[in-house]
């Protein structure tokens, strides 16, 4: 039976096409969930959904979801995100909406902010042939994902080879914050095979006075989510870029200037 995972985040097992079906699906998706509400960063995570009243619905990749879209061959072939019926809405005001790459997609209307309901397509089965992917951290990464599209405040704007766009390099970082937290190698990259990131050392290859490329994300994030972004900052762990922005910011005051939206939360 379907269940509720946080306030607007449900799972839904309809359409599982492996042995047990459904209820096997979601007697899985219990487990993964609460390996995820088990670390301060999923915690804190599944509450920021409770913001905005948008729906999001965890369901087994191959399910036609409810507006009718067919969630089969998803980039990763392993778990992502779909804006649902109106993905204009999922971007922020007057953004270009952009595709994965951070490549705009023409003939496009511009993004109202105005937020969306979102489907993640999520089958823990891939993952068990994988041994350096864990269920539960990319479910934190997708979530991070289906809470920037319901705040209506996605931009994918290009970020290098790296990350693709800044979206990822967000969802990673937060990604990252829970693999600290269980344990896990830490992602370097969105790259396939790029989990060279040692725990012990506070993900040091991330370290905003390293990375100039992470300072406009970083500053557009933090103008458009203060909320949201001081709340991840607050997570006492060794790795939390969102932490080390604001102590660089501190430090480096003009780094925090040219703030991309008024806040928004």
């Amino acid at each position: 039976m379907p269940f509720e995972v946080a306030t607007n985040v449900r799972c839904d097992g309809s359409g599982y096409l492996y042995p047990g079906g459904a209820e096997a699906y979601e007697r899985e998706l219990l487990a993964i969930t609460s390996n995820v509400r088990g670390t301060n960063t999923g915690r804190t995570l599944l509450g920021f959904f409770a913001l905005r009243q948008r729906q999001v619905t965890i369901r087994p990749l191959g399910v036609v979801d409810p507006h009718g879209t067919d969630q089969s061959s998803p980039a990763s072939g392993k778990a992502h995100s779909d804006l649902g019926a109106h993905p204009i809405d999922a971007f922020w005001r007057n953004v270009q909406p952009r595709d994965i790459q951070g490549r705009v997609v023409p003939g496009v209307a511009r993004g109202t902010g105005r937020g969306v309901d979102t489907t993640i397509s999520f089958t823990p089965l891939v993952f068990s042939q994988d041994p350096e992917t864990q269920a539960d951290a990319v479910l934190v990464h997708e979530l991070f994902h289906s809470m920037r599209s319901a705040f209506g405040m996605s931009e994918r704007q290009p970020l290098g080879p790296d990350f693709r766009n800044a979206e990822e390099m967000y969802s990673i970082f937060v990604e990252n914050m829970h693999r600290v937290e269980r344990g896990y190698g830490l992602r370097s990259s969105h790259r396939r095979q790029q989990m060279s990131i040692d725990p012990s050392s506070g993900g040091t290859h991330h370290r905003m006075a390293d990375n100039p490329l992470f300072h406009e994300p970083m500053r557009r994030i933090s103008a458009m989510m203060p909320t949201i972004v001081n709340a991840l900052a607050r997570i006492d762990i060794s790795y939390n870029p969102f932490r080390d922005w604001l102590d660089y910011v501190r430090s480096h005051p003009n780094a925090g200037l040219r703030p991309h939206a008024s806040a928004a939360n």
